[in-house]
C-alpha cells in the first residue's frame, strides 16, 4: 500500500545573486539625448606655435590660418527589449509569487545591468586597442601584478590624464594577483570614504572596482579609464504592465531600453587596458 507524502510550494522566490551597475562611476551623462538618434560634437584643433619675426613687414605672428575643428557623430545602436507573460491561473496556483514589481526587478538586476555593463567595458577596451593603448601578453602574477598596473596608469600619465577620476575595472584573478603582490598598498583610510558601487581598494589615488570576468572581452584582465572619457546614453528604459491584454488571462510586462556608450575622440588616450595573451 502506497504512502503519498504532501509537499507545498514556499511562500518565496529564490534568485540568483546580482550586482548594481559596476561602471557608472566611470562614465558620464553630459549629453541630452531626448528626441534624437544622434549627436554630433566638434572638437577645436589647436595649431602649432612658430617664430614671431621682428623685421617682417606684415604677419609678425605667422602666417593667419583659419581655426579647425573635427565632428564626431554619436549614433545610438542599441535598442533592445523583452515581452513576458504571466498567466493568471498559473499564478493563482503559485502563491500569487510572480508579481509584476518582482519581474521587473528580475529583468534590471539579471539581464539590464550586466549587458550595458558589459557594453560599456567593451566600448572602452575597442578604443584602448584602436589608440595603442594596450599592455600585456600574459596573464598578471602575484609578482608584477602592481607593476603591470603601473604601466598601463603610464599610458594615461602620459596622456596628461588627470589622476582623480579614474577608475580601474579588475577580473578577480587580477584582483587576486594584485593583493597578493608585496609592492601593492590598499589604502588605509578606505573604510572610512564614500565608496563607489563595487570599489574594493584604491591604488595610488584610482579606484579599484573588482568585476566579473565575463564582463570583460575575451584576453582583458583590467581596464583602466577616466570618467570624463566614455558617454553613457541611455534614452529610453521603460517597463509597462498589461493586465488582461486581449487573448491573455493574466499580465503582459513589455520592457525596452535604448541606450549605448561611446568614447570621446579628443579623450580616447583618456583609457588602457591590459592583456592575458598577445592580441
Amino acid at each position: 500500500m502506497a504512502v503519498n507524502l504532501a509537499t507545498k510550494y514556499a511562500p518565496v522566490v529564490d534568485q540568483a545573486f546580482t550586482l548594481e551597475s559596476l561602471t557608472q562611476s566611470g562614465v558620464n551623462k553630459d549629453f541630452e539625448w531626448a528626441g534624437v538618434s544622434a549627436i554630433n560634437v566638434l572638437s577645436l584643433t589647436s595649431q602649432a606655435l612658430g617664430d614671431y619675426t621682428r623685421t617682417a613687414t606684415s604677419d609678425r605672428y605667422g602666417s593667419p590660418a583659419e581655426l579647425q575643428d573635427t565632428k564626431q557623430t554619436m549614433t545610438l545602436s542599441k535598442d533592445r527589449g523583452v515581452s513576458i507573460i504571466v498567466d493568471k491561473g498559473n499564478n493563482l496556483q503559485q502563491l500569487n509569487l510572480k508579481t509584476a514589481g518582482r519581474v521587473m526587478r528580475l529583468e534590471t538586476s539579471e539581464q539590464v545591468i550586466p549587458e550595458v555593463d558589459e557594453h560599456r567595458l567593451s566600448v572602452m577596451e575597442t578604443a584602448a586597442a584602436a589608440n595603442s593603448q594596450k599592455l600585456g601578453t600574459a596573464a598578471s602574477t602575484s609578482s608584477n601584478a602592481y607593476s603591470n598596473f603601473l604601466a598601463i596608469q603610464e599610458l594615461l600619465n602620459d596622456a596628461k590624464v588627470p589622476v582623480n577620476g579614474r577608475v580601474c575595472w579588475v577580473t578577480p584573478a587580477f584582483y587576486s594577483v594584485l593583493k597578493q603582490d608585496n609592492s601593492f598598498i590598499l589604502n588605509s583610510e578606505l573604510g572610512q570614504k564614500a565608496l563607489i558601487t563595487g570599489q574594493v581598494g584604491e591604488v595610488d589615488g584610482v579606484r579599484i572596482v573588482m568585476t566579473p570576468s565575463s564582463y570583460f572581452p575575451s584576453n582583458v584582465e583590467a581596464i583602466l579609464s577616466h570618467k570624463s572619457v566614455t558617454v553613457a546614453a541611455e534614452q529610453l528604459n521603460s517597463f509597462k504592465v498589461h493586465m488582461d491584454p486581449p487573448g491573455i488571462s493574466g499580465m503582459r510586462i513589455d520592457f525596452r531600453i535604448i541606450y549605448d556608450a561611446f568614447v570621446r575622440t579628443p579623450k580616447e588616450l583618456g583609457v588602457a587596458s591590459r592583456y592575458t595573451a598577445t592580441a
